[in-house]
């Protein structure tokens, strides 16, 4: 019976440090804004499918690159604090293109993923409601991988802290927008 319990004892110890070791840190966030432009749909639309407005516009898209058939490759940054910057690049599709829905989106999701969608909808002949969601993932093998207080701090904190930031840079790239429009 010894033996036995010791079997179970080794075996669940054993499981415990294989999935403390093998874990993965998980961070993600996903932010909804909206703004009223003094303009068209077709506008609106022909605008924000441009996508190197949304490197000159949105904070944190360091660079975004063309790369032909639908694709670019956008450079996301995320500056923590007490840390260096984390630079995520994404290789993104424009996977809807309509007159009233635009989305962008990773075309391979892991281990980071990042989609924009922007839903365009006409109040009168020259106003039109723009609705932009940014949903971003990143997953490294730990936490320190993403901040050195990561792992004390934990997933839900450093995703909450990540959509704080995610929410200031997408009112500050509407804003832009509407005054460049």
């Amino acid at each position: 019976m010894k033996i036995i319990k010791l079997v179970v004892f080794v075996i669940v110890i054993t499981g415990l440090y294989a999935s403390s070791v093998y874990a993965e840190f998980t961070v993600s966030a996903e932010v909804t804004r909206s703004a009223v432009f003094k303009t068209d749909m077709k506008t609106v639309a022909d605008y924000f499918r441009n996508v190197k407005v949304f490197e000159k516009n949105f904070p944190g898209i360091i660079s975004v690159q063309e790369l032909g058939g639908g694709e670019s490759k956008w450079v996301y940054e995320v500056d923590a604090p007490l840390s260096s910057p984390v630079r995520m690049p994404f290789i993104l599709k424009e996977v809807v293109s309509s007159d009233d829905y635009i989305v962008f989106e990773t075309i391979k999701s892991e281990p980071d993923y990042f989609r924009s969608s922007a839903r365009i909808i006409a109040l009168g002949e020259n106003e039109t409601r723009l609705s932009i969601t940014i949903k971003i993932k990143m997953v490294r093998e730990s936490g320190s991988d993403v901040h050195f207080m990561a792992p004390l701090l934990g997933e839900k904190f450093i995703s909450k802290e990540m959509k704080k930031d995610i929410t200031e840079a997408l009112e500050t790239f509407l804003s832009r927008s509407k005054k460049e429009i």
